[in-house]
């Protein structure tokens, strides 16, 4: 435990804003599930990428290496992939941990916050037969899945929801968006989320900035009490910027429901 420890602060590009106390509690709860004293627990090592769109109008890329993660201006997109097979090849090495990587694609989205029309079973549709290819590209570790899936798991009863509110997945997401639209409540992300899609080139949403901000926070507080339900404790590659902003909201203030987060890219 203590050389993936060591490996995971090795890769990590913004030490001011690691919990390092929270990763070292994550990798201690993995390791005590071994279910034998030479067995090697899974390691979740989780990362979100987002839909694009194609042009003007409710069209999707339909190519899964067009989604945010993959896809940047230049080699980023290749160097981000890079590094992410160093990392799980460090970890495979050190034979603490058995490292599982889960790319999610967030399928939710387009309807959720952009306010798209497109109905939500066609963009699964579509995500899902992008993801079937995308699997052949990508090493077996690697388990690409839609966060409707994630959602429809838990709902069915994989995983547990633990202390939330309600036991079903549409029924948390609008508590955290009536939560995001009281007057005063996270002022300060909404507003920062709002300056940033206002200086977007490319406005594709049917919300004005401030709807979306909204329903941006109210999103990533979700996901991320959902994730922390579905795979228990887990690393999350956070790779958004900038940093200190992104982070928040994933609400660390919640403790148990807030997701143990790295930042092993450059911006």
């Amino acid at each position: 435990m203590i050389k993936t420890y060591g490996i995971l602060l090795n890769y990590e590009q913004e030490t001011a804003f690691l919990d390092k106390k929270k990763l070292s509690n994550t990798l201690e709860q993995i390791w005590k599930s071994k279910t034998s004293p030479n067995s090697k627990p899974i390691l979740p090592i989780v990362f979100f990428t987002c839909l694009t769109a194609s042009g003007k109008g409710e069209k999707l890329n339909e190519d899964f290496f067009s989604t945010l993660f993959f896809h940047c201006s230049g080699d980023k997109r290749s160097s981000k992939y890079k590094r992410v097979l160093s990392l799980v090849k460090d970890l495979t090495d050190c034979q603490e941990f058995q490292p599982r990587v889960f790319p999610i694609l967030a399928d939710t989205e387009p309807r959720r916050t952009w306010g798209w029309n497109v109905s939500q079973s066609d963009i699964t549709f579509l995500c899902r037969r992008m993801t079937k290819k995308a699997a052949m590209a990508l090493p077996p570790e690697w388990v690409v899945t839609l966060w409707s899936e994630i959602e429809e798991r838990l709902d069915n009863g994989w995983g547990s929801y633990l202390a939330l509110p309600a036991k079903n997945s549409a029924s948390n997401y609008l508590r955290e968006l009536e939560e995001a639209y009281r007057p005063g409540k996270h002022r300060l992300l909404i507003e920062q989320e709002r300056k940033y899609f206002t200086q977007q080139k490319e406005y594709n949403f049917a919300f004005d900035p401030n709807g979306l901000a909204i329903r941006r926070v109210a999103a990533y507080a979700h996901e991320a009490k959902l994730l922390c339900c579905y795979f228990g404790p887990a690393i999350l590659l956070q790779d958004d910027f900038p940093v200190k902003q992104k982070d928040k909201l994933y609400r660390p203030e919640l403790g148990e429901y807030s997701p143990t987060i790295i930042h092993p890219f450059t911006h």
